[in-house]
């Protein structure tokens, strides 16, 4: 996929914000032309969305409640909004009955070298917002995260920008690409070093696991955006390539063998 985003360089604050007061007395303010996904506080799996529209208007919608089916595998049963792990796919959700994981099955997908970001979200919560936003992961997911980084994000020298791309969806999982701008030439004609991607890794992974933080500690910027709170956990790693041992290795043992057959060689000859 070619879809991108790059890490916001200037980020501007809005002016005019909506004021809403919460039945708990909390008052939450958030821009114009924005939407918060807000939760009951006595049953966190029920919310609505509230936008904040032209005139400093707000209007909610209230979607329905998540429902709290247990998921069941063949060592245990695991009830609503329990976590668990399962082996090669990190940490996993369990949302409505089935599990939500940070990565794909093993066998799904490949990466190059890289910085990457795992997310897995769930498709049932996902329909239930769709409903209210006419939002989905595969077009809406890059913008919302460009928003969540701008909340945060200072001036970047553009040579340390990293930008944002979705290398591969599979099922509820989205595997995003980490990189740094400056070595987009570089990779796409192949001349990319390793001393380039140990560069890219210590400027891009940081990003990526502020992001994996933020989702799995479910951080207000996560769990109340319109599009981000249906991811539930992540995941991030670095793609180095790997060490020829074995090539390295073998050219040594090679050229002994190679000159103990010529002094073997040599003797016999002698001997004649």
């Amino acid at each position: 996929m070619t879809t991108t985003t790059r890490r916001p360089t200037r980020p501007t604050m809005p002016t005019r914000f909506c004021k809403l007061e919460r039945l708990n007395k909390d008052v939450i303010h958030f821009p114009v032309g924005t939407s918060r996904r807000l939760y009951q506080d006595d049953d966190p799996d029920c919310s609505e969305l509230c936008k904040c529209g032209v005139g400093e208007v707000v209007t909610c919608s209230i979607s329905d409640c998540a429902a709290r089916k247990p998921c069941e595998t063949t060592a245990a049963i695991y009830s609503h909004a329990s976590t668990a792990f399962q082996a090669y796919r990190g940490e996993c959700l369990c949302f409505s009955g089935s599990f939500v994981c940070a990565r794909p099955e093993p066998g799904m997908y490949s990466l190059p070298s890289g910085v990457f970001l795992f997310m897995g979200y769930s498709k049932t919560d996902e329909q239930s917002m769709h409903h209210f936003t006419n939002l989905n992961v595969s077009k809406h997911l890059l913008t919302a995260i460009q928003r969540v980084l701008q909340q945060s994000e200072t001036w970047v020298d553009p040579e340390l920008e990293c930008r944002i791309s979705i290398h591969d969806q599979i099922d509820e999982n989205v595997i995003l690409q980490i990189r740094l701008a400056a070595l987009d030439f570089q990779r796409a004609n192949e001349s990319i070093t390793l001393d380039m991607l140990l560069n890219e890794k210590a400027q891009c992974l940081t990003t990526a696991t502020r992001l994996r933080l933020m989702v799995n500690a479910r951080s207000p910027e996560i769990k109340e955006d319109e599009i981000l709170s249906i991811v539930k956990v992540a995941d991030a790693t670095s793609v180095l390539p790997e060490p020829q041992k074995a090539s390295m290795g073998a050219r040594p043992i090679a050229s002994i063998v190679l000159i103990f057959t010529l002094l073997i060689g040599g003797h016999v000859l002698h001997d004649r």
